[in-house]
């Protein structure tokens, strides 16, 4: 018989199904920096305009001031409609969410195409590796909430529609990325004991565990069910911050109202623990999406504070000038501010002379 070829491994002899197959498990946090948002599909983005430009608006404010954000997007009520379509047909499950992904698609270009002026590309799923050059070049990336399941997605008990959804898709993307919570824009302030649209006397829960959730089992959560399931297991998206993006002053909606506490924000946590942000989830959407504040600063005020506050008052901001398909910015200034306004920048176009070549015409 002939002998089996191996490489030496930790796992050259296992069969991976025992319970001493696994390894140590030490993640490394990708990127962890990065904010990652979604935009809601049926509360923001089938609301049109007026819902939806204050947040990009923002999202734009935020990447100025060189907050890295990738953004997500939902289905809505086109994706709703496909499932009922889908189930009306007795459609399996792995054809149902390979149907609702072409909808956040769509929502995604719509986006891309907005922010596009201002940076917005476009990212497929296997498009990973590129975020790194996408956020290093001021671009804002763009892509769909929904996890590339496909016709692989296992049905849920009682019920064909599929259980990762775009809800999954953006937790699932924060714990890759290694950020420390997904920010969800919706039109609520966060998580109810019902659903306050159907029942007017339910009660906002400002913050609430994972395990305190489960443990309620209310009849509607803001989120899919499955990312409650998952969030205790998380490595480091151990929370959720739900925003209403319809409300003034929420950091994601219209940023020119007074800053509000408590009131419009909602979290949802792996386990109990204080906000580690100080001035509670006001100041931390704050400065997750870069608020002008109530002053109304300009972009260029929000660069020079943000610039302060990392390297001093006594160093002046420089910005970066970019010339054709190179950048650079001069000895000993600061690091570069992405988007800088173009009246704070001066360019200089040298031209010279170039001698006439007579012996073309002769």
């Amino acid at each position: 018989m002939a002998e089996r070829k191996t490489i030496d491994s930790l796992l050259s002899g296992s069969t991976l199904t025992g319970s001493g197959a696994g390894l140590d498990y030490h993640p490394v946090a990708i990127m962890p920096e990065v904010r990652v948002v979604k935009i809601g599909g049926q509360s923001v983005m089938d609301r049109g305009r007026a819902a939806l430009f204050p947040i990009l608006e923002e999202v734009v404010e935020a990447r100025k001031l060189g907050i890295p954000v990738v953004l997500l997007a939902g289905g809505g009520t086109r994706a709703r409609h496909i499932y009922s379509i889908a189930s009306e047909l007795d459609l399996p499950t792995g054809i149902m969410a390979t149907l609702g992904k072409y909808i956040p698609m769509q929502n995604a270009r719509m986006l891309q195409m907005l922010l596009a002026k201002h940076g917005g590309i476009y990212m497929l799923p296997d498009d990973f590796e590129k975020l790194p050059l996408y956020l290093q070049m001021g671009c804002i990336p763009v892509m769909s909430g929904m996890p590339p399941f496909g016709y692989w997605e296992k049905r849920e008990e009682g019920s064909r529609i599929p259980p990762h959804r775009t809800d999954a898709g953006v937790f699932l993307s924060a714990e890759f990325l290694g950020a420390k919570r997904g920010i969800f824009i919706k039109d609520e302030d966060g998580v109810y004991t019902d659903d306050p649209k159907k029942n007017p006397h339910a009660t906002h829960i400002p913050r609430i565990t994972a395990g305190e959730l489960i443990a309620k089992n209310l009849p509607d959560v803001v989120v899919e069910r499955v990312v409650v399931d998952y969030l205790p297991r998380a490595r480091w998206c151990k929370e959720l911050q739900i925003v209403n993006g319809l409300r003034k002053g929420s950091g994601a909606g219209g940023a020119q109202g007074r800053r509000r506490r408590h009131h419009h924000f909602g979290a949802l946590a792996a386990a109990a623990a204080p906000p580690d942000v100080e001035g509670g989830w006001d100041a931390e959407v704050t400065q997750t999406l870069g608020r002008r504040g109530a002053a109304s600063r300009s972009s260029a005020g929000c660069a020079r504070a943000v610039h302060r506050q990392r390297h001093g008052h006594r160093t002046a901001l420089r910005p970066r000038v970019a010339l054709g398909r190179f950048a650079r910015r001069r000895p000993g200034s600061a690091p570069a501010v992405p988007f800088v306004p173009r009246h704070q920048t001066r360019t200089r176009i040298q031209t010279r002379r170039v001698p006439r070549d007579d012996t073309l015409t002769k």
